[in-house]
């Protein structure tokens, strides 16, 4: 918990940055009282301070400011009705999110795709973004070779900049990879308004240990028109058929597994996959295991996959079906034994 003089000055910092300081000649008093007057309904939490004041930096004049605030004051009444304790947070973190240009939205939403604290590799995030058609294929261009990798970097800049996402590098002396992640407060948001916007549902057993599944986690869909599916750590294989018929309409399914417990992935369980699936275009089953380490030439009826990631997979042979997968930008090979 930080005092009123400290939640001031870390909220300073961010509305304030040093690019954009000069242009307004530092802190003006105008801008400092509303300032202050903001900060001091964040109950002092270093979150909520920190995601104001990447949205504060984006506003230039003081009418934009008291417009932030007017907005402020109506999303914390909306969530301190909770008994949540977080309920003031909550109302910070929805006006962040309620401020996102369009284009930004769905961009954040995905990240309530991945379990709480997941390090996500930039550039799968990107390309995940591209295959979901989250970044259009006509966009104006700052120089003639800007590709549509370029306008996703940007995408994700411009999340970290109003400090929704954080980003760090894993690696001895910063020669790993990229990664970034969003706080577990940000992720409830994105679930909540995901599920709100039927923009996706989370697979998830009650025991996360044991991988067993509640029926209910099927059933109670409030859509059969959802199109992404993320499946955490069940074993969806043994109940494919269910899961195909509560959600029949499925473009996109990622798999995420922990503690190295692999999902098993027999044949007879690939070809009902590749044939009922068959409007698939994100597929991610990284991690997986398959019966006789060898993908069916079924897959070849996808026709309209964009993104295929067998990372980890324990697969040596693919099939030449797979040429049919003309529509694929990106195929993840790496760490299996495909030659």
């Amino acid at each position: 918990m930080l005092d009123e003089d400290q939640s001031w000055k870390l909220l300073s910092k961010k509305a304030f940055p040093p690019n954009i300081a000069g242009s307004r000649g530092g802190c003006q008093p105008e801008f400092e009282k509303r300032g202050k007057a903001m900060a001091s309904k964040c109950q002092k939490l270093p979150l909520a301070l920190v995601v104001l004041g990447g949205l504060l930096a984006a506003k230039r004049s003081l009418k934009e400011w008291e417009e932030v605030e007017s907005n402020m004051n109506a999303h914390l009444k909306k969530y301190q009705k909770d008994t949540d304790p977080h309920g003031g947070v909550y109302g910070i973190l929805s006006l962040s999110y309620y401020e996102l240009p369009y284009y930004l939205k769905p961009c954040f939403l995905y990240f309530g795709h991945f379990p709480e604290d997941w390090e996500i590799p930039m550039k799968k995030l990107i390309r995940l973004w591209i295959a979901e058609g989250l970044v259009p294929s006509q966009f104006p261009k700052l120089s003639e070779e800007d590709t549509r990798e370029d306008l996703a970097e940007r995408y994700l800049a411009e999340l970290v900049n109003r400090c929704m996402v954080q980003v760090g590098t894993i690696g001895l002396g910063g020669r790993g990879y990229n990664f970034c992640r969003i706080h577990d407060l940000m992720r409830d948001l994105c679930v909540s308004y995901g599920r709100e916007e039927n923009f996706l549902h989370i697979v998830q057993p009650r025991d996360t240990m044991s991988g067993s599944t509640s029926p209910s986690q099927f059933e109670n869909s409030k859509s059969r028109k959802l199109r992404r599916i993320a499946i955490h750590h069940v074993n969806v294989f043994q109940t494919h058929e269910r899961l195909h018929e509560n959600y029949p309409k499925i473009r996109s399914l990622l798999y995420f597994r922990f503690q190295q417990s692999p999902f098993l992935m027999k044949d007879n369980e690939q070809i009902f996959m590749w044939k009922k699936f068959n409007l698939l275009r994100v597929l991610d089953l990284e991690g997986s295991e398959f019966e006789k380490k060898v993908l069916l030439r079924e897959i070849g009826g996808l026709i309209l996959l964009r993104y295929l990631s067998l990372r980890f997979c324990n697969l040596t042979t693919l099939p030449e079906s797979m040429g049919n997968l003309q529509s694929l930008y990106t195929l993840d090979l790496r760490d299996t034994h495909v030659c």
